[in-house]
């Protein structure tokens, strides 16, 4: 058994491989019956690279105040109020990561689709061209089994995507 928690997350480190994401494509097909044709990692500071690419940081709304709870327990508001914010990339994920909501995960899957839609959004209004020339710089952030051009195809194909009725 891949996983001794029982979480999806917990089995790329708790599992047979000695490649972690083989752990989560083995446990995804046994469980699931889901075949994984490539993969691709992100890791968490490209996320905050990403964001602070972004010049003035990323415009997103923000459905709640957002507040934070250290290692220790305290607690800071990073946002005050519910409405349209520009977000450098460590306030992005303190607010993606961010499980201190009153709905719990909801609440949290609620503000991570908002984060989504609005980095759909500026890439989508930068254009393909400027989008796929910023992929170099992912280079020191991704592992994957695909190609580079087969990843520019992929975000081509995805930036050209009609989004009017995304839902996660």
């Amino acid at each position: 058994e891949p996983s001794k928690t029982g979480k999806i997350n917990s089995v790329y480190s708790d599992g047979s491989h000695d490649n972690g994401i083989m752990n989560l494509v083995e446990t995804l097909n046994q469980r699931f019956g889901l075949a994984v044709d490539h993969y691709a990692t992100l890791d968490m500071e490209a996320f905050v690279e990403v964001v602070d690419w972004i010049e003035g940081g990323l415009e997103m709304y923000v459905p709640y105040p957002i507040t934070i709870k250290d290692g220790n327990g305290n607690q800071e508001t990073i946002i005050k109020e519910a409405g349209w914010h520009y977000v450098n990339g460590e306030t992005a994920e303190a607010i993606v990561r961010n499980r201190n909501y009153a709905g719990g995960d909801i609440q949290r899957m609620e503000v991570q689709s908002y984060f989504y839609a609005s980095v759909i959004k500026y890439f989508k209004e930068i254009g393909v061209s400027d989008s796929l020339k910023l992929l170099p710089r992912f280079t020191p952030y991704i592992t994957t089994d695909m190609h580079w051009s087969r990843i520019a195809g992929l975000a081509t194909e995805a930036l050209n995507m009609d989004y009017s009725n995304m839902a996660i």
